[in-house]
C-alpha cells in the first residue's frame, strides 16, 4: 500500500495485513500487528518526521511510532476525538513539506499538524468510585461512595458491580480502565473506556477491589484506589457454627465410643464375675466333696479297717488262718489311700492347716515322686499375702503348670520359682521339654484347649494379672505370672 525510508535507511512497508520493517543492512524483516498496538492492521500512508518518528494513517485513525519507547509503548494512536478529520484514511494520501508539516487526507477532509506540536498530556488522573450497585439497584451510603473504604455484604447478594471514573477531562472519552478483585481475579482486567466492573457468585469471604486509570494520553494513574469488601457466610458456614457442629459431633462420637467402652467393661467385669463365681463354685463343690470323701467314706473305711484288724488279732489269738482277712484288710487301707488322694487332689487341705507356700511344696514334691521329675523349686513366703479365693487360684495355677508338663512336655526337669516384690507376687514355671510354637499357639484356639493352659490364663485374668508364654520347639517352655496384692474381691 504504501513505502517509507526512515533516517536509518530502514524500509517501512504498510500493507492490508499489518506493518513490516526491512533492513537492508542485515536483512531482518519485523512485523507488527494490532495486538503489537497499530490501531488497525491497514495502512495507508506512512511519513517520517524530523525526530525519526513514523506517522501512520490506518482504516482506524492516525497511529505514531516511536522506536525509542519501551516496548509495549511504542504506538500512540490518535482518532477523530482528538481533532483529526474522521478516523479513516485514503491509500497513499500523505505528504511532509519542507516545515516538517504533515498532510494526511481522508474520506471526510485533510488533517494537518506539525508533529514537534502534539504534546501529549502528562497528567495523572485521579481515580475515583462514583457509584456501586446490588442487582442493578444503586446503593446509598452515609457519605459518598468515593469516601466508602469497606462494603459489608450478605452471602445472598449474587450480583453486584462498581462504577468509577479517571478525572482526566481533556478529550475524557479516551480514558483508560483496568480493575481487579483480589482473591478472586489473579490479574488485571483492562476494559478499555468502559468505566463498570461487574460480580457475581462470589463465595462468602474478604477480598480487595482495586481500579486504576489513564488519561486521554495513557499515562496510568498506577497506584489507583482500593476498597474492602467483606461478604459474609451465611451462619451455618460460620466459623463458630462450624465449631458447635463439630464438638456436637465430637461429643456424639464420644458419647457413643464412652457408651461402647463402657459396655465392653460391663460385660468383661460380668464375664470375670461369671467366671470368678463359676470357679469358686467348683471350688466349693470340690472342697464338699474331698470332705465328705475324707469325713464320710474315709472315717467308714478306717473303721472297717480296724474291725478287720481286730478280727485278724482275734483269729491270730485262736492259732487259726487270717490271710483272707489280712487281704481285706490291705484293700481297705488302698482305699484309704486312694480316698485321701482323691480329697487331696479335689481340695488341699495343706492349704487350710499350713498356708499357701508349704501347700505348694508339698504338691511339688508329691508330683516329683510320682513322675519321676526333676523339679527344682524357689518359694518366697507368699501365705497370707492374699485372701484364701485368691490362694486357692494361685495354687492351681501351679498345679495345672506342672500337670501341663507332665502330661505334654516330655521334660525330665522342672523349676518353680514365686518371687514375693513390694505389691504382687510373680511365679514362674519352666521346663527342658519338647516346648512348642508360641506364635502358633497364639493363633490357635483348639491348640489352647488341647494345652490346658487356656484354664491358667483364664486364672490369671481374674486375679487381674499378666500371663505370658515363651516357648519354641525343642527349647522348653516358660510361663510367667504377674499378680498384683489387690485383688478384687468376688462379690457376695
Amino acid at each position: 500500500m504504501t513505502l517509507c525510508e526512515d533516517k536509518t535507511g530502514a524500509l517501512w512497508l504498510g500493507t492490508s495485513e499489518g506493518l513490516n520493517r526491512f533492513d537492508p543492512k542485515t536483512a531482518a524483516v519485523a512485523h507488527y500487528y494490532v495486538k503489537d498496538g497499530l490501531p488497525n492492521n491497514f495502512i495507508y500512508g506512512i511519513l517520517c518526521d524530523e525526530q525519526g518518528r513514523l506517522w501512520i494513517s490506518t482504516n482506524k485513525g492516525l497511529s505514531c511510532f516511536d522506536d525509542r519507547l519501551l516496548p509495549g509503548k511504542k504506538f500512540k494512536n490518535y482518532d477523530a476525538r482528538d481533532g483529526l478529520q474522521g478516523d479513516e484514511f485514503n491509500q497513499r494520501t500523505c505528504f511532509k513539506n519542507k516545515n516538517g508539516e504533515l498532510f494526511f487526507g481522508g474520506t471526510d477532509g485533510l488533517t494537518r499538524f506539525h508533529p514537534d506540536r502534539i504534546h501529549d498530556n502528562p497528567r495523572v488522573p485521579p481515580v475515583v468510585l462514583t457509584a456501586f450497585k446490588k442487582h442493578d439497584q444503586r446503593v446509598l451510603f452515609d457519605r459518598d461512595i468515593s469516601e466508602v473504604d469497606n462494603i459489608e455484604l450478605n452471602y445472598t447478594d449474587k450480583a453486584f458491580s462498581f462504577e468509577f471514573a479517571a478525572l482526566n477531562y481533556t478529550n475524557s472519552a479516551k480514558n483508560q480502565y483496568a480493575y481487579m478483585m483480589e482473591s478472586f481475579d489473579r490479574n488485571w482486567i483492562y476494559c478499555g473506556t468502559r468505566r463498570v466492573a461487574y460480580y457475581t457468585n462470589l463465595d462468602p469471604g474478604d477480598y480487595v477491589f482495586r481500579v486504576k486509570g489513564s488519561n486521554n494520553d495513557g499515562v496510568w494513574n498506577e497506584k489507583g484506589i482500593t476498597i474492602k469488601i467483606k461478604i459474609n457466610p451465611p451462619f451455618w458456614a460460620t466459623w463458630w457454627f462450624r465449631g458447635l457442629s463439630a464438638l456436637a459431633v465430637i461429643g456424639i462420637i464420644g458419647s457413643m465410643y464412652e457408651r461402647r467402652i463402657s459396655g465392653l467393661r460391663k460385660a468383661k467385669a460380668a464375664q470375670e464375675e461369671f467366671s470368678r463365681r463359676l470357679i469358686a463354685t467348683q471350688e466349693a463343690e470340690r472342697k464338699r466333696i474331698a470332705s465328705e470323701l475324707h469325713d464320710g467314706l474315709g472315717q467308714d473305711l478306717l473303721i472297717i479297717k480296724n474291725e478287720l484288724q481286730q478280727f485278724t488279732n482275734s483269729f491270730l489269738g485262736q492259732g487259726q488262718s487270717s490271710n483272707g482277712l489280712s487281704e481285706l484288710s490291705d484293700l481297705a487301707q488302698e482305699a484309704i489311700n486312694e480316698v485321701r488322694e482323691i480329697s487331696s487332689n479335689l481340695h488341699p487341705h495343706q492349704l487350710d492347716r499350713l498356708g499357701l507356700k508349704k501347700a505348694l511344696v508339698a504338691m511339688i514334691n508329691k508330683i516329683a515322686q510320682s513322675a519321676a521329675l526333676q523339679i527344682d523349686w524357689d518359694i518366697d513366703e507368699v501365705s497370707g499375702f492374699f485372701s484364701k479365693e485368691a490362694e486357692i487360684n494361685i495354687f492351681r495355677l501351679v498345679q495345672e503348670g506342672l500337670n501341663n508338663i507332665v502330661k505334654h512336655a516330655a521334660a525330665t526337669a522342672a523349676t518353680i520359682q514365686i518371687n514375693k516384690l513390694a505389691t504382687k507376687i510373680e511365679i514362674f514355671v519352666a521346663d527342658n521339654g519338647i516346648g512348642f510354637d508360641a506364635d502358633l499357639y497364639s493363633a490357635s484356639p483348639a491348640m489352647q484347649k488341647g494345652f490346658g493352659l487356656s484354664g491358667m490364663a483364664e486364672r490369671t485374668r481374674i486375679l487381674h494379672g499378666e500371663f505370658s508364654i515363651d516357648s519354641a520347639p525343642g527349647k522348653g517352655t516358660r510361663l510367667r505370672i504377674s499378680i498384683s496384692a489387690s485383688i478384687p474381691q468376688a462379690k457376695k
